[in-house]
Formats: structure tokens, sequence, C-alpha cells
């Protein structure tokens, strides 16, 4: 397997429309690395520039010590798995997944023991007499896999494969594709993986990297735990998560020895002293404050009745409540802010919609960003 290096990679297309603005990214070998971001974002166009299926306008593409620039698609040692299966309808699974072999002119015994492999871990063993025509699109995602698998490829490279399939079948093949990633590793076969999507569920659970994208930028590129906790942008906290990050316009303010933040509508959130260290530099400035909604809960009303100072706990009224089973989300107001909060609640709590309810904000866990380049402030 191999490491994938792109240097200062650009694409112009000829009406002069920038797609990709001289991304920079080391990939290891080894790693499973996942490229998400909106549409638009050049993250497939990227793919593509790697898979040589798209000609770079500037810039080096290197997959091990080899500059592939110039390399056509069969010759840089990747596989490929498209969104569409792109399976041949007229051949059985077995011809399917044997086809590339016999291009390579790889021999039959060969062929066969590859084949019988791949089918036993991707559990398409029944299926290899079978027409794609005659398989649900789980299984044929299956077999796409299967076919990359049989090359022993350097790269694989994943163009939203799980977007045509139902949420029942998007995690069992996902769950596959995790446990290929992780059995090539345990055979010594350092699969190097590189996964477009749109999904921040397929993002976060098989990425050992996540670079976030957007309008053809490398935003960030971390592990999943730190683009959720340390998003290094403002665009990064609103996309990585759902609900996404609540994200209000504030002024840092300074009494007493205590930071605030301060929302238009006068509400204060006292700063932890660690966090209020790091901006006495924008004391007096607005600047953009977020907080997870997993982070803002509703106060008991017995917590609410107590003696004890409210820091931090502002009354809200809930418009929509959302019950998802093991957890609630509140939509809420607070002044003209719309916020979001994400509650665990057990059989006898009985939130509505329509009403008003004391709110709770955990300011250990909030985020700022500065105003103007939107980067953040407290990482």
């Amino acid at each position: 397997m191999a490491e994938v290096i792109l240097r200062q990679v650009e694409k112009v297309y000829p009406n002069g429309f920038k797609a990709v603005h001289g991304i920079d990214l080391t990939i290891n070998e080894g790693e499973f690395m996942v490229f998400v971001g909106p549409s638009g974002c050049a993250k497939s166009t990227t793919l593509r520039m790697i898979a040589g299926l798209e000609e770079i306008s500037n810039g080096e593409i290197m997959i091990g010590n080899k500059c592939v620039n110039n390399l056509p698609p069969k010759d840089r040692g990747i596989s490929m798995v498209f969104q569409n299966y792109a399976l041949y309808p007229h051949m059985s699974v077995y011809e399917n997944m044997a086809f590339g072999l016999k291009q390579q002119k790889i021999n039959k015994r060969e062929i066969e023991r590859r084949i019988s492999d791949a089918a036993e871990t991707l559990e398409i063993t029944h299926l290899l007499d079978s027409k794609p025509g005659e398989m649900s699109g789980g299984q044929r995602q299956r077999v796409a896999l299967g076919r990359a698998m049989v090359r022993k490829p350097d790269v694989f490279l994943f163009d939203e494969p799980l977007s045509n399939l139902d949420a029942k079948l998007r995690v069992s093949t996902r769950i596959s594709i995790a446990q290929l990633h992780q059995n090539l590793k345990a055979e010594g076969q350092n699969a190097t993986m590189i996964y477009v999507t749109h999904d921040q569920v397929e993002a976060m659970t098989l990425g050992d990297r996540i670079c976030v994208l957007d309008q053809g930028q490398i935003m960030q590129v971390d592990t999943p735990m730190n683009l959720y906790h340390y998003p290094a942008n403002k665009f990064v906290a609103g996309f990585i998560g759902s609900p996404a990050m609540n994200l209000i316009r504030a002024t840092l303010a300074q009494e007493n020895d205590l930071t605030y933040v301060q929302l238009d509508n006068g509400s204060q959130f006292v700063l932890p002293a660690n966090k209020a260290d790091k901006v006495t530099h924008k004391i007096g400035q607005q600047v953009w404050f977020g907080l997870r909604p997993e982070h803002i809960s509703v106060i008991t009303p017995s917590k609410e009745n107590t003696s004890e100072p409210k820091q931090n706990v502002e009354l809200t009224y809930i418009k929509v409540v959302e019950s998802m089973g093991n957890e609630v989300y509140l939509y809420c107001t607070l002044g003209q802010e719309q916020i979001i909060s994400r509650c665990h609640f057990d059989l006898n709590t009985n939130i509505q919609h329509s009403e008003s309810h004391f709110m709770h904000f955990d300011m250990a866990h909030c985020h700022l960003f500065d105003i103007d380049s939107e980067l953040a402030l407290l990482n």
C-alpha cells in the first residue's frame, strides 16, 4: 500500500472557474481518510484527480514515491468504488470481479483464489453465479467492493458508495467497509483508503482522520473527536455535528473580574477563567459564540426554586419538540436568537412546545470564533 501526497493541487475549468484552490494534504500509508463537506465543495473532484479521472491544472499528486500526474488511472495502483456500482449487467458476480484481473493477465488459479477470499470476507459467496439485476442494492455494492479488493490496489477510492442505499443497508455496508479496512491491516496489507461522503455519520465512524472541505479549500484535517471538540473555525464548528452547533453573534464584556459573553437581548454568560484568559484582547469586541445542543439543558423545577445564583441560566421559549426516543431536541428562542437543545429525559418528563423553561448553558464547553477571520479563539 502507499502514502498519497497532494502538493498545491488546483483545478481550474476552461471557463475560468477555480474548483480546487492549492490543496496540500498527506494521507498516510494504511490510513482511512474521509473527505467531507457540503455539495459543491470539490470533494469528489479531488478524489477524481487522485484517480486520474480528472486532470489537475497545477500541483503534484504522489502515490507511493511516484508522481502520477501524467499516468492513466490503470497505472496508478488505485481501485475505485462508485456511487452507482458500475457493474456489467450481462456478467455474473464472478465475471464482474474477474474482469479486471483478466485484463492484467493474472493466471486463472490466482483469480479464483482472490475472488474466493474476497467473496468470503464480504459474505457474497452464494451470489457468485448471480447477475447484478437479481440482487439488492446492498449486495451489488458488496460486489463492487469485492471487485476493488481482488485487484489488491495501493489505494482504495470510494466516491459516495452508500448514497443509493436505504438507511439499514447503509449501516450494514458501512460496517463491511470498516471491517474490510481492519481485516486487510490484520493480514499485513496497509490498506490506504480515501472515502468521499456528505454523511457526517459515515465520516465520523469510518475515518482515522477527516478532511473537511469548503469551496475547494481545506478547512481542517483532524481526527473525528478533535474536529468535534476542537473545530479550527466557525465553518467546521457549524458543519460537524447533528444537530449543528448553536452559533450566535455576541460581545465580550468584563465586569467585577468576570468575563461575559453578552447577547443582543442582554443575556450574559460567564466564561470560565481558563477560557477568559485567552480572549482578554477581545474585550469589547464582537465574536461568534458557539455551544453544542447537548450543552444546553433544561433546569428542573426543583433547581429553579433554589436560592443559589442562576449563573448561565436563561429563560427560553420552546417552539418545537422533536422526540427521538432516547433523547429530545428542543427548538427554542432566546430573545431574537434561535437555539437547539439536545436533552435526555425519563418517561415522566413532559416538555411541550409553546412553553417557557429555564435552561442552563454549560460554558465549560463553549467555543468562540473571531468575527472576521472566523478562526477559533480558544483552541
